[in-house]
């Protein structure tokens, strides 16, 4: 785990908001042309990623709150934000990362984050200790 307030900003220090790129460079992207369609755009579930993907295992709050608030920014000025099924809610973070990291924690509640995605597969996130065994001696009183 990463101590609180520590580590090195990789983000430069401006700017400190999205700058909101113009749509004459979005457009070019023939994919996200693809998903501005209504049909396409409707037709999966949307949740918030991160604007570049920095691993989040060690990043420091300002580079997670700006990864997040950034793709936030990307994500309605492109139009995702109006699809049918989108979550401001949750994330999925890059290759799971951040969950051991209380600055990246801070982050993702500061900017409305409730749910995370995590993979049960990886020791370091399996619950070694299951609720239910815990309420067993309990359950088998009669």
């Amino acid at each position: 785990m990463k101590p609180l307030g520590t580590g090195t900003d990789l983000y430069p220090k401006t700017p400190t908001t999205y700058p909101n790129y113009a749509s004459t460079c979005t457009s070019r992207d023939k994919l996200l042309t693809w998903w501005q369609d209504t049909t396409n755009l409707n037709s999966f579930a949307h949740i918030s990623h991160t604007f570049t993907h920095e691993d989040e295992d060690n990043a420091t709050y300002s580079d997670v709150y700006k990864e997040l608030t950034w793709n936030q920014g990307w994500l309605t000025s492109v139009g995702f934000t109006k699809a049918a099924k989108f979550s401001p809610a949750g994330i999925i973070p890059p290759a799971i990362t951040g969950l051991h990291n209380g600055d990246a924690l801070r982050a993702w509640k500061d900017v409305g984050i409730i749910h995370v995605v995590g993979d049960n597969t990886r020791p370091v996130l399996l619950n070694h200790v299951s609720l239910c065994s815990s309420f067993l001696p309990f359950l088998m009183v009669s």
